[in-house]
């Protein structure tokens, strides 16, 4: 873990130096203390997680792989995107099919609700080998459509390589996607006009994440770095690399002060990370190993207390966002699992993945 500090009490000498350091370093103190805190956590101190395997709800409507999937906003509807290249928006409490919007030609990769629940971003271009083994023509799109009826609103044409993900800004007046080649645009999403092209990344960025007042973009790439960049003037602000050689996945605190990221590490004895950091200075506060595992996706609880983490062992592992401690594990699905999501009132998470289905069940 970054900026972690061994405890010596042999000597005051030693004693003496660590608290000078300290308050020498006065704008990192706060991120040194709270790496001490969580220290035991990471060491095996915290008790064996509960499991579960049982899902209250299955949803079943797709025929391949689910690549991604959104809560609405009031946590009444999931929006789950696949790779045979639909999108199924159905109720979260029956698993009631409310529609299936087809206006895309590849997987759907990325979704993101509008704040106010009217309408739905949906990207695509990448596709999973298909059961006939046959490429799908890429369409590199972003589709902005009704949530209700299906109708689409605005097609946005503004990438010429995959995507990767897709968010609303706060706000709803703006749209971040990001493509294989590192591109992130930023657009009107009312007039598909492009505002700002962010290209700090050199590689593929996979992930990218509105902070929660809308002034910054957290964008993770294979390049090994998340960057944190003004989301009006294009800045960057900081640049974190936590020794992974990829990064799939990033999310903000609910409070805007921390985020978290997910992806591979280079040091590969320590399997694959989830480290969680300070979104200001860039000081990694916890790092959660979970060994020999692609991490697909990061997702905080709304009260910002745990994280769940999925990954290509089938599971989804959630855990104590402060101290690093495994509270639960979700084994239902048995193949890898590259989208989860908490509704918005931290009651439940919606998993999908390679078995084709989404699964809703409670993390206690």
């Amino acid at each position: 873990m970054h900026g972690k500090h061994s405890q010596s009490w042999l000597s005051f000498l030693l004693l003496g130096c660590f608290l000078l350091l300290i308050v020498a370093c006065s704008s990192e103190s706060t991120a040194a203390r709270t790496v001490q805190t969580i220290t035991p956590a990471l060491h095996g101190a915290s008790p064996t997680p509960r499991t579960g395997s049982s899902a209250f709800l299955s949803y079943t409507g797709h025929t391949q792989a689910i690549l991604s999937l959104a809560w609405s906003h009031d946590g009444r509807y999931i929006a789950s995107g696949s790779n045979d290249t639909t999108v199924h928006v159905w109720d979260a409490a029956t698993g009631k099919r409310i529609l299936i919007y087809r206006g895309h030609k590849t997987g759907v990769t990325a979704i993101s609700w509008s704040p106010d629940g009217t309408r739905i971003a949906s990207g695509s271009g990448f596709s999973l080998q298909s059961t006939s083994g046959e490429a799908a023509t890429s369409d590199n799109i972003v589709q902005v459509w009704d949530a209700h009826t299906g109708k689409t609103l605005l097609t946005y044409r503004g990438h010429s390589r995959f995507l990767n993900s897709v968010a609303w800004s706060p706000d709803g007046m703006r749209i971040v996607s990001a493509d294989e080649d590192g591109i992130v645009q930023v657009w009107n999403s009312s007039t598909g006009q492009t505002l700002l092209t962010y290209r700090g990344h050199s590689g593929a960025v996979w992930s990218v994440a509105w902070s929660p007042d809308g002034k910054r973009i957290a964008s993770a790439s294979d390049d090994g770095t998340v960057r944190i960049w003004d989301a009006r003037a294009g800045k960057t602000l900081l640049v974190y690399n936590g020794q992974m050689t990829a990064v799939w996945s990033v999310a903000w605190s609910p409070d805007g002060k921390l985020i978290t990221s997910g992806g591979g590490t280079l040091q590969s004895s320590h399997g694959f990370d989830v480290q969680v950091w300070d979104a200001t200075t860039g000081h990694t506060l916890l790092t959660y190993t979970r060994q020999h595992t692609n991490i697909w996706s990061v997702s905080w609880s709304p009260d910002g207390k745990r994280i769940a983490s999925s990954d290509d062992r089938g599971t989804v592992q959630v855990w104590d966002a402060s101290t690093g401690g495994n509270v639960f594990v979700y084994t239902g699905s048995g193949l890898e699992v590259f989208a989860a999501a908490w509704s918005p009132d931290g009651t439940r998470i919606a998993s999908g993945g390679s078995d084709s289905t989404v699964q809703i069940w409670k993390p206690a």
